[in-house]
């Protein structure tokens, strides 16, 4: 299925649409409140230029549908939004039902606004970054240490990273961890400015944090790097 540059089409809310091909968006694609779109092919692309609005006036704000990815193979998403720049498409809602995984494919970060649903599977960075929320942290459900977000166990690589994190959010979850059995979540309470958070985990305890030598007999062999990248003060409380 191809939507090209300028052309629209609209998923009405409480309706149900199932694609069994290979999806790529250069246009726009939109859905009301409590949709489903259910994905079962292989690969899905956004362009840069895409947009995935919601019912609402400016296409962000509201509810919008849910895209399921739903699949017995691996499933690889090229989500076309650029954490460094904050532009780019993003998914209103989007749910893992899939025991392979789904794969954030080369050279493009995912953004999703609202809720992100672990069903079955992992979301695995593969090096780049996903975003949750735009005007606040969004929500993360269906977690567990079976389903969570994979960092991969190297001191470089992607984040998961929640937006507009304040202390009236209360304790932001981060469900990350190295690999498919390695779960290492984290939590975060911000007491000072709101703003943005990420956080990534990876293997071994270093000397100086990101090198060094490495601590051979760490009880928890692991390392949190909990970033903010807009630079926003204030207090972290980091559980």
């Amino acid at each position: 299925m191809y939507i090209p540059a300028g052309d629209t089409v609209w998923v009405p809310g409480n309706a149900t649409v199932g694609l069994f091909s290979d999806m790529i968006n250069h246009g726009t694609l939109g859905s009301g409140y409590n949709s489903l779109f259910y994905f079962f092919s292989q690969r899905w692309t956004n362009g840069n230029g895409s947009t995935l609005p919601d019912e609402s006036a400016d296409g962000v704000s509201g509810a919008g549908g849910t895209f399921v990815f739903n699949g017995t193979s691996q499933q690889k998403v090229f989500g076309g939004y650029s954490f460094i720049t904050r532009t780019g498409p993003g998914f209103p809602n989007l749910e893992i039902n899939n025991p392979s995984g789904l794969l954030l494919d080369d050279l493009s970060d995912l953004k999703i606004r609202n809720n992100l649903h672990f069903g079955n599977g992992h979301i695995y960075l593969n090096g780049w970054n996903l975003q949750i929320g735009e005007k606040s942290p969004g929500a993360i459900t269906g977690y567990s240490d079976r389903r969570f977000v994979v960092t991969g166990n190297g001191i470089a690589g992607g984040s998961l990273y929640r937006a507009a994190v304040s202390n009236a959010a209360g304790k932001v979850v981060f469900p990350v961890g190295t690999a498919d059995n390695d779960y290492e979540p984290a939590g975060v309470l911000l007491t000072g400015t709101s703003g943005m958070v990420g956080a990534r985990v990876y293997d071994s305890v270093y000397t100086v944090a990101a090198g060094g030598a490495a601590y051979a007999d760490s009880f928890v062999n692991k390392t949190w790097n909990i970033r903010r990248p807009d630079n926003t003060g204030g207090e972290t409380d980091v559980r």
